[in-house]
């Protein structure tokens, strides 16, 4: 289950609704079933449609890093919410841009297709609709002077985690989760008056089923790193208790340049980190560099963050809120004995 920050949000939304969990649609089965997974989940305790990325201008002198999510959740039998969260990472000019905003639905999300998610909440506004990696996306912050306008294609075919496209957590959970690690992206970037041409490579999750560790106290830390040459995919996660920071369990999946999957378990994976950077606003402490070694694919990387001040807050009413850090990222290293690098993003929540 890649992002656990929406859990323990949702955590504090179930209280104000007055409700327990709501599970009682949420859709298992031995294998996910495709396109249909792609559509939303009637009731579904919480699932989301996740892009993140790296975005280049026609000459390569400005790049962005870009997170792009919709969220949906029953967290009580009787009201369905939409979320958007919306970020953009500029590193050349130090720049950390984000915005947030919560629908109640006046009826329950449909599960037709092609997707067709959309909200708007005053100036901020923002519309998904496809479906299978060709997507249409589109954004304008209300914070900020920012939005996008992006159409995607995929690269490569889609990638069913843990070959079955469920994912067992530990016990803790069993999620669904797939991804198209690969998707090309083109279309314009509206910032601070400006409209910039972009084309790049975005990363995009599906995953629903995802409030069944709603009570369990832990964070989590995701990356996914695109290499160049070969033109291979990573995915890896850990789950870590709270107090304290002992793993769980970590995993994860390798995409081979012809989209052969190698499924990753906790004997395969080492994670360290360094490079500690403490938040101003909140006081929380987020690693920028990461070590790590799977020797089972002859792999060694070294990923570091682009910029420190990658850290969004998520709130609702008066006092509940969470923060997370969640940014573009650099990866070079070696595998099966050359040099290789790449481009990715990683999340931290509960540090």
């Amino acid at each position: 289950m890649k992002r656990f920050t929406s859990l323990f949000f949702l955590m504090a939304l179930i209280v104000a609704c007055d409700g327990e969990p709501y599970t009682e649609n949420d859709v298992q089965a031995e294998r996910a079933s495709l396109p249909r997974d792609e559509a939303p989940h009637f009731k579904n305790s919480l699932e989301w449609w996740y892009f993140t990325g790296h975005l280049y201008t026609a000459d390569s002198s400005r790049r962005f890093g870009t997170e792009y999510v919709f969220f949906h959740t029953t967290p009580s039998a009787g009201q369905d919410f939409l979320i958007l969260n919306y970020a953009l990472t500029d590193p050349i000019q130090d720049q950390f841009y984000y915005d947030v905003d919560f629908n109640k639905l006046d009826q329950f999300l449909g599960d037709s297709l092609p997707l067709q998610l959309a909200t708007q909440d005053g100036e901020l506004s923002a519309s998904l609709k496809g479906q299978m990696g060709n997507y249409d996306l589109s954004g304008q912050m209300e914070a900020h002077p920012v939005g996008m306008e992006l159409t995607t294609q995929p690269q490569k075919p889609v990638m069913l985690h843990d070959g079955t496209g469920y994912e067992d957590y530990a016990g803790l959970a069993r999620a669904g989760y797939y991804s198209f690690p690969r998707l090309q992206a083109q279309g314009d970037l509206y910032l601070k008056g400006d409209t910039l041409s972009v084309h790049g490579t975005l990363w995009y999750d599906r995953q629903w089923d995802c409030l069944g560790v709603w009570s369990t106290k832990v964070g989590w830390d995701w990356f996914s790193v695109q290499l160049e040459n070969p033109r291979e995919e990573l995915m890896l996660y850990q789950l870590h208790s709270l107090p304290g920071d002992s793993i769980i369990t970590m995993g994860g999946t390798y995409f081979s340049a012809d989209s052969q999957q190698v499924e990753l378990r906790p004997e395969h994976i080492e994670i360290s980190s360094g490079q500690p950077w403490e938040s101003p606003e909140t006081g929380s402490v987020y690693p920028q560099c990461w070590n790590i070694q799977i020797d089972t694919l002859d792999l060694s990387l070294e990923v570091e963050s682009e910029l420190k001040p990658q850290e969004l807050e998520m709130s609702y009413m008066l006092a509940m809120s969470v923060h997370y850090w969640e940014g573009m990222v650099q990866a070079k290293g070696r595998l099966r004995g050359k040099p290789v690098k790449g481009q990715g993003y990683v999340e931290m929540t509960n540090r």
